[in-house]
């Protein structure tokens, strides 16, 4: 009996100190994958404060763009003013125009007119649209936001994966009043800054004459810090005769982009936008 006993006990001895280690390695092998989960996460954290995966992420776009009236016709292109003149100076066209407006046919006739004058604001947003078809057909557009302004903001659209919608409210924009630069770009780095991987696009055609004192300065500071805190890249069109802005974009590291000539403004804005989304790698 006393044999059985001491041969028992070893046996159950020897089960729960098999149990013990076969508990003891499953608990090595649970810590160390929550290990490497924190590890993982604590990544991935960090890579989206420093912009670490700013290569490889899919792009956070904001569009800030100038629809002051300014931005209307774009007298400066000779084929433009040509066209407006035949097309005026051909009596067919006015006796076609008095048959429509007579059959209350203005929506029609609106649409023909701007086909016919491409205005700045027209042409810009032709290609904004365009690049931004081309980045989300490539997988490489999550968000966009649009801000417009003009005597103050006009429009915010806020960041957004219904792209199409963005584009549409981009679309349907129309020149009018002054020019509220700092109060747009102001609007502009506010959204930025909740975005993952932020790339602001600020297009105008002049210097701000409507935003106060306080704008610029808010403007300056937080340019800086998005930049330094979120790996802001920001591209700044200035589509006029001269580059005034150049100071004030290169100031606050944005990459600058100009016409100097007021011609080609969608050469000049598929130049910025090329140079902005260059950084993704």
């Amino acid at each position: 009996d006393s044999l059985a006993n001491q041969i028992s006990y070893i046996s159950k001895a020897m089960t729960t100190s098999d149990a013990q280690s076969r508990l003891e390695a499953r608990l090595r092998k649970i810590e160390q994958q929550t290990r490497a989960e924190i590890s993982a996460a604590w990544k991935e954290e960090i890579a989206q404060l420093t912009g670490d995966d700013k290569k490889t992420a899919p792009a956070d776009v904001v569009i800030v763009l100038d629809v002051s009236g300014s931005m209307s016709f774009n007298t400066s292109n000779r084929n433009m003013v040509l066209g407006v003149l035949g097309y005026s100076l051909n009596p067919i066209n006015w006796m076609r125009i008095a048959g429509k407006f007579f059959a209350f046919e203005w929506a029609e006739l609106m649409q023909e007119w701007e086909g016919l004058v491409t205005s700045k604001l027209k042409e810009a947003t032709t290609s904004i649209i365009q690049q931004l078809k081309a980045m989300k057909a490539a997988g490489q557009l999550n968000t966009v936001a649009l801000v417009t302004f003009n005597d103050r903001v006009a429009t915010v659209n806020k960041a957004s994966s219904d792209i199409d919608a963005v584009l549409d409210s981009l679309s349907k924009q129309r020149p009018s009043g002054t020019t509220a630069l700092y109060d747009g770009l102001l609007e502009g780095f506010k959204l930025a800054r909740y975005l993952r991987n932020p790339y602001m696009f600020v297009l105008t055609d002049g210097e701000d004459n409507n935003s106060s004192a306080a704008a610029r300065r808010q403007v300056e500071a937080l340019g800086h810090k998005f930049q330094s805190e979120k790996g802001l890249t920001a591209a700044f069109i200035g589509l006029f005769e001269g580059d005034k802005n150049q100071g004030f974009a290169e100031e606050n590291g944005m990459l600058f982009h100009g016409n100097k000539d007021g011609k080609n403004t969608s050469k000049v804005i598929n130049a910025g936008w090329q140079d902005m989304m260059g950084k993704m790698g």
